[in-house]
């Protein structure tokens, strides 16, 4: 099948399988200025209003594409905080020479500090773990390192997040719940969903994202995908555009 037709295809059983679950199309929730950076597969769409060389990222699962961070600190200087505890990540960003700005951390972010159990990718070609046991993973169980985001931060000595993107493998649910029922509330979310797991599905994702406008964000961006989701807080000082 030609690519661009089995793209075209796989992007309407996406849209489809949204609408057949949620019963509802995304809604954006507010204009901003924004730009896509890094690859079409390591790539995200932040809001640029007040992004500067004083902006603090946390990328949780950068696996072995940092275009997106790599990017968009070219632009703007600014600092990334990178975590992932999966060897392959591991392996690979120490053998890239990172930008001063840049720090890495082997370990992952869940919804409280410990181990979590995951599971490796049943073909050499992949490097994502999950959380979630499905069809393209093995049935060998690993332990990661993690803690909540309220614990690296004070790690960190962190006050305050501008951007947190995450790509986690199904875990962003449960993060994002513990985020919601914490003081915790970066200026920006940028979220890949999962839904794609059958185990997840997309009422979840639904849900999720009506959690996160229950507490101040305001969706600006989603992929054509429907996986990539932007968000930013009604806080953050921002010119429509």
């Amino acid at each position: 099948m030609i690519p661009i037709i089995r793209k075209a295809k796989n992007g309407y059983k996406k849209w489809t399988t949204w609408i057949k679950s949620a019963r509802s199309i995304p809604l954006i929730d507010i204009l901003v200025k924004k730009k896509h950076f890094g690859s079409h597969y390591g790539g995200y769409t932040i809001a640029t209003d007040n992004i500067d060389s004083n902006t603090i990222f946390y990328s949780f699962g950068v696996g072995k594409d940092i275009t997106f961070e790599i990017e968009t600190a070219k632009k703007y200087k600014c600092k990334f905080h990178l975590f992932d505890p999966t060897p392959g990540s591991v392996e690979w960003i120490s053998a890239q020479k990172l930008p001063d700005h840049f720090s890495f951390y082997d370990y992952g972010i869940s919804d409280q500090d410990g181990y979590i159990t995951v599971f490796p990718p049943s073909s050499e070609n992949r490097i994502s773990h999950s959380i979630i046991k499905h069809k393209w993973t093995s049935d060998t169980a690993l332990k990661f390192p993690v803690k909540s985001l309220s614990s690296i931060m004070q790690t960190l000595a962190h006050q305050h997040i501008d951007v947190l993107k995450m790509d986690i493998e199904g875990s962003e649910y449960a993060v994002l719940e513990n985020l919601a029922d914490s003081s915790i509330r970066p200026s920006q979310i940028i979220v890949e969903y999962h839904h794609h797991f059958p185990e997840i599905g997309v009422l979840r994702t639904y849900q999720s994202i009506q959690l996160l406008r229950s507490i101040g964000y305001k969706l600006f961006s989603y992929s054509p995908e429907l996986e990539e989701f932007s968000f930013i807080h009604q806080s953050a000082d921002m010119d429509s555009k």
